[in-house]
């Protein structure tokens, strides 16, 4: 039997079975509700606690810190070679820039006009014993009477030089020898100009027009580079962060230290290719890894727990990769969005309604419960939502759902614009993304409980969270700011998690729990509220799919159960808040949207909110997702049907074990099919394409991608795992073959999506469909 998940240290009960110190036979005292609470919270810090000590406690951890110190302190030493262009041209100058004006550009370059004094800051670069600083620089356009310009090159109280600045594009160079004692890490310069004078159009003075800078240095006769001591020592934190997280998923220490080992290395080939690029995000990848431990201890019990519940546990090979993958995917995305230079979109305006929630209710909440016409996104005059991507100004309903969920982060960052709620607010749509990997795994375990080779229903769950946190739409949906959407969408696979759980219950004839129905009512009106999409799509997707169940004989009463559900769901919302809009959306909307498309379709002009806006089925599929999981999606779905028509014969009806076969009869739990799954997946199918034809006509803005997103990764991660067990079945070239393919197309996602995440994040390049 394979070795399940559990702490380091002597052996634990199982959830199932109470410890109890009690003689056999005698009876046990019941431990009060808030006894059991308080114990229950003991134990889980001493296990908590329990992992710590293991990781600590290894030799591997200080070995994996002298590695990463010397290597670390290797890469310093590398010929530093930066540069990088002023002005529009470069979404991240002002990274490297301070008291400087306004980005500008015309048709031959971009660039800025300095001040009388301006700053440049070179932050984390370390101790460079001899350095050279090139300023392409000109004198620019200045009064006629105004004699050239003259730049002087401070550092600290030491003039490295000083040149006159002519009118043509040039280079003018000045060296720095560092000697002395050292403070920091940061090489901080002063520009003093000479001459300097006011236009109008421009708050600050005119000094002269600067188009790049480059900066050359390295050791120097025998000195070494002395690394940034804090940007060291928070890249050595990230990095045993890292370590630790690892031991916490079930690798062995010597495993964990090897693959910290392994961040550490790509760590140290940013710094010595890459160096001021990969400095500014050292402290946001330290405080991203330093959350994500706590909020990786919380994904994983829970998922245990669920588990448990249903005589389920997480084998600890699959642990190690749930945490692994989620690690990973919370960092990159965490550290994209809040790297300084990432180039928001509407994210402040969405951090501002959390103040105007507390700070302005009357006007919030008449924003969000008004029935008219809107002609402002912020709700003044009457106005409650302006589509710029559809060019229409109408009464739309857009829940305030995720303000209030994100609310109480306000009471620790009280100030209007304040930098850090915005970093909270990024951190929490991250999670909430991150978290559905754990969400998929219970999918999948949860609708195939069996373990076996033949479903593999917990190493598809691992496949689908892998492809889930690398597809490239996850990255561009961060790009455009879409709170609400990510809240929708977890909402949404949450549903989708209870009601597998809810159908399975069912199915094994167990007495299902009130409390299970009461959360599926609730999980799903909260879903249709996150999101106006979600209400048109998930809404459609159960009213199709109670249908398709009512159709069947066999199937009618878990029907007529999920139409209860549906029912129970719509009306939370409806009541809540959709009804409000229903006189809104008869008069205004619809007559509205119905007029707009008798002249062709609505939200396709290109170039709209600064980028072309992806229109069509198939670009959308190679854009969001490279197309293959979709392929991946209907081969699952095949491989299924297949399956059932094979599994049917004497006694069983649709591959379901009936009482007259008692030589096949299985308990219930051990079914690896079921009609009311496998038609559950069909219908979430069949409203992706739906709303697909949909898109042609009015552009849904991905949104339609999104919710068919987590079924592309479930049916890809259970076809992966029927090519590995095929794989294993042959011998020679073919099982070689077919794990080569699949190894490649899962690299093929990822890099895919790194990429999109490095020119979105540094460069700044907006991909196709973010408008």
């Amino acid at each position: 039997m394979k070795e399940l998940s559990r702490p380091p240290g002597p052996s634990q009960p199982t959830p199932e079975i109470p410890a109890s110190n009690a003689a056999p036979g005698l009876p046990v005292a019941k431990i009060s509700g808030w006894k059991a609470f308080w114990r229950g919270l003991y134990e889980v810090a001493r296990q908590e606690a329990a992992y710590l000590a293991k990781a600590f406690g290894a030799w591997p951890v200080a070995a994996l810190l002298l590695f990463l110190t010397f290597f670390l302190a290797l890469a310093y030493q590398a010929p530093l070679d930066y540069s990088f262009i002023l002005g529009k041209g470069n979404t991240n100058d002002y990274l490297y820039l301070q008291s400087f004006n306004p980005a500008e550009s015309n048709s031959q370059f971009s660039f800025r006009w300095t001040t009388d004094e301006s700053y440049l800051r070179f932050p984390g670069v370390g101790r460079l014993p001899s350095a050279q600083l090139q300023l392409e620089m000109q004198s620019g356009g200045r009064p006629a009477n105004l004699p050239l310009p003259k730049v002087q090159v401070w550092k600290d109280s030491q003039m490295l030089g000083e040149v006159e600045v002519t009118p043509g594009r040039k280079f003018y160079s000045f060296d720095l020898r560092q000697s002395g004692g050292f403070k920091g890490g940061d090489l901080f310069l002063t520009l003093k100009v000479q001459n300097s004078f006011k236009e109008a159009g421009h708050d600050l003075p005119l000094g002269v027009v600067m188009t790049q800078v480059r900066l050359l240095g390295g050791s120097d006769d025998g000195r070494p580079v002395i690394p940034s001591p804090a940007h060291f020592v928070f890249l050595l934190a990230a990095l045993l962060a890292i370590y630790l997280a690892l031991v916490r998923s079930g690798w062995s220490p010597w495993l964990a230290a090897g693959l910290g080992g392994v961040f550490g290395l790509g760590a140290a080939v940013c710094l010595a290719q890459v160096r001021l690029v990969f400095t500014p995000v050292i402290e946001e990848l330290f405080l991203t890894l330093v959350l994500v431990y706590p909020l990786l201890v919380l994904g994983l019990r829970a998922t245990g727990w669920w588990l448990a519940r249903r005589k389920l546990a997480i084998p600890v090979e699959q642990m190690r990769w749930l945490g692994l993958i989620f690690l990973t995917a919370f960092a990159v995305k965490a550290v994209g969005l809040n790297y300084a230079g990432f180039g928001v979109v509407d994210h402040w305006f969405r951090v501002h309604q959390i103040y105007r929630f507390w700070n302005e209710p009357a006007s919030f909440w008449q924003q969000y419960y008004n029935v008219s016409a809107g002609t402002t996104v912020t709700g003044q005059e009457g106005g409650s939502a302006v589509l710029g991507q559809w060019g229409l100004q109408l009464s739309l309903p857009y829940s305030p759902l995720f303000y209030l969920f994100a609310a109480p982060l306000s009471f620790f960052w009280p100030d209007y614009h304040n930098v850090n709620l915005l970093a909270a607010v990024n951190d929490l749509a991250t999670w909430l993304e991150a978290t559905q990997i754990f969400l998929l795994y219970l999918v999948a375990r949860l609708a195939y409980r069996t373990a076996s080779r033949a479903t593999g229903g917990g190493w598809a769950g691992i496949i689908a969270g892998a492809i889930f946190g690398f597809y490239p739409l996850s990255f561009l949906l961060f790009s455009d700011g879409g709170y609400n959407s990510i809240f929708a969408a977890w909402l949404s696979l949450l549903f989708v998690a209870l009601l597998v759980d809810w159908l399975r219950q069912r199915e094994a004839g167990e007495k299902v729990s009130r409390w299970l129905v009461a959360w599926l009512v609730l999980s799903l009106g909260a879903a249709l509220l996150a999101h106006t999409s979600t209400l048109l799509l998930l809404g459609s997707l159960l009213v199709v799919y109670s249908g398709v169940l009512l159709l069947r004989r066999t199937t009618r009463p878990t029907g007529k159960a999920v139409g209860l559900v549906t029912l129970g769901g719509m009306a939370v919302a409806f009541v809540l808040y959709y009804g409000w809009y229903v006189p809104g959306l008869v008069g205004q909307t619809l007559p509205l949207l119905f007029g707009k498309l008798e002249s062709g379709p609505v939200g396709h002009e290109a170039g709209r909110l600064g980028g072309p806006l992806l229109s069509g089925f198939w670009p959308q599929l190679w854009e969001h997702f490279r197309f293959w999981p979709f392929l991946g999606l209907l081969g699952f779905l095949v491989w299924g049907f297949l399956e059932r028509r094979r599994a049917a014969g004497p006694g069983v009806v649709s591959g379901e074990v009936t009482r007259s076969d008692p030589v096949n009869e299985v308990t219930p739990d051990v079914k690896a099919s079921s009609p009311a799954l496998t038609l559950f997946w069909w219908c979430w199918l069949l409203i992706f394409i739906v709303f697909s034809v949909v898109d042609l006509r009015v552009n849904l803005l991905q949104k339609h991608m999104l919710f068919v997103a987590p079924l592309f990764c479930l049916g890809s991660g259970f076809v992966v795992v029927q090519l590995w067990q095929l794989a294993k079945g042959r011998a020679g070239w073919w099982r070689w073959g077919l794990v080569a393919i699949v190894a490649a197309l899962l690299a093929f996602n990822i890099v895919s999506s790194l990429l999109l995440w490095y020119n979105r994040v540094y460069l700044g390049v907006s991909p196709p469909g973010s408008g």
